[in-house]
């Protein structure tokens, strides 16, 4: 019975709940009841929630995750059991651009799909989301995460140069060739080339698209 806490007058009661007796976070409930000089009895009850914190909200991909597509999803779970979400207020910011719009939004969370026609870049990316519930207080989470594709396509070397099992009046010719990957990840240090069984890379022209190699003394015939 909390009656004594209040200031009472012939028409109403109040208490200011003191900073050392604060309300915990959650729900509370007010019963009062008086009796008039006849006798008669009223009674009311109240039940409040008291809500200290914003929404939890948590992104997929994770902080510090490293995924190997190009076309992630990327998820935004947001819950708020005391108050409520307010989805209107979601915010979602891809790589400093606001992205709110291409996201599917629920009362519970929002997912896009990125398309192949904007597909992220290989790198680090951050997602950052921000939302309130019912009563404005907002939260926001922010995951910066890696795109690491292994891509299990082979190079390909097309456009040798003299071709294959060709016949050619040229004893100096430039021997080259064009280099193909399907990501465009080649490592021109891991090109090797060998004429007549010897390494002439040293005196290559090498670069991502292909190679080239000038005989440097002339070749006899055969």
């Amino acid at each position: 019975n909390s009656t004594s806490l209040f200031a009472v007058t012939p028409s109403s009661a109040t208490y200011t709940i003191p900073p050392a007796n604060a309300l915990s976070e959650g729900g509370h409930a007010v019963s009062a009841s008086i009796t008039n000089s006849a006798g008669l009895s009223a009674t009311a009850n109240s039940s409040f929630i008291v809500d200290l914190s914003g929404p939890a909200i948590a992104i997929s991909p994770a902080n510090g995750s490293i995924t190997g597509t190009e076309t992630p999803v990327i998820s935004i779970s947001y819950s708020d059991s005391l108050s409520g979400i307010n989805p209107a207020t979601l915010s979602i910011i891809i790589d400093g651009t606001v992205s709110t719009g291409l996201f599917t939004i629920t009362n519970t969370g929002a997912d896009y799909t990125v398309p192949v026609s904007s597909m992220l870049n290989e790198g680090s990316h951050t997602v950052q989301a921000s939302i309130a519930n019912s009563i404005g207080l907002a939260s926001i989470a922010i995951s910066t995460f890696t795109i690491d594709v292994i891509d299990a396509t082979i190079p390909q070397i097309t456009n040798l140069s003299p071709a294959p099992d060709s016949a050619s009046t040229d004893e100096t010719p430039v021997i080259s060739a064009s280099f193909t990957d399907n990501r465009n990840e080649l490592v021109i240090t891991d090109v090797s080339v060998f004429f007549n069984n010897t390494s002439v890379i040293a005196d290559c022209s090498i670069t991502t698209q292909g190679f080239s190699y000038t005989i440097p003394a002339t070749l006899i015939d055969g």
